[in-house]
């Protein structure tokens, strides 16, 4: 991530003071999310993207993170993919910005690109749609197809089950990290982190995936 982005700068800005305030919301963020809050909070690095041909999955109604990412000084083919279907139809239809030429619609476990397609996937707060684990694992598993080999893909924040946790309320979007590894063994190779924006107390991690070689 480029420290040098003043829109970066200001995202960590106020991640950091909301924190020391314990007063942070953006455990349920706001549509629109700007590409440095991307950057930040998945712990993107610049390497992954510039230059590279880039999934966003789950992209949202404004496509900023295509958008504004060259405000970053980052430039990348973003290919941004949302479920609203009618919306990129209608709307997006009339907006002249570059970036809606490339906005697909369509669902994450049927990802409508063929295998070895891209760098790069991010996958930013969409785990909060995701009711069960069998539906993540059948996303993850269609991320690691659509990436190219040694690609990355970067997804979070998520609410993970640890070493069998019990009397977990499922329906907050808790993912049982073990079914998540056992699903991309012999694929691709799982990192988990700490994500660095939650309140205290929260099990919320991120989840960098690299692609093996083929």
């Amino acid at each position: 991530m480029k420290e040098g982005g003043e829109a970066t700068k200001r995202v960590i800005g106020k991640i950091k003071t909301d924190l020391a305030k314990g007063t942070i919301t953006n455990s349920f963020p706001w549509e629109g999310r700007e590409a440095a809050v991307y950057l930040y909070q998945l712990g993107i690095q610049e390497e992954h993207l510039e230059g590279r041909r880039v999934l966003d999955l789950g992209a949202g109604r404004d496509l900023n993170f295509a958008k504004n990412l060259p405000e970053e000084g980052i430039h990348a083919e973003v290919i941004s993919l949302s479920p609203a279907f009618e919306y990129l139809h209608t709307h997006l239809a009339k907006d002249p910005h570059e970036s809606t030429r490339l906005a697909v619609a369509g669902m994450g476990e049927e990802l409508p690109f063929k295998e070895n397609s891209f760098d790069t996937v991010v996958m930013f707060y969409v785990t909060l749609h995701i009711d069960t684990d069998e539906r993540m694992v059948a996303i993850l598993k269609e991320i690691v197809r659509v990436l190219k080999p040694e690609g990355v893909a970067y997804i979070g924040p998520l609410m993970i089950i640890e070493n069998q946790t019990t009397g977990i309320d499922r329906s907050k979007r808790w993912l049982d990290q073990q079914k998540v590894n056992e699903a991309l063994k012999g694929t691709a190779v799982a990192t988990w982190n700490i994500a660095p924006n939650v309140p205290a107390g929260q099990k919320a991690k991120t989840l960098f995936i690299t692609k093996n070689k083929e």
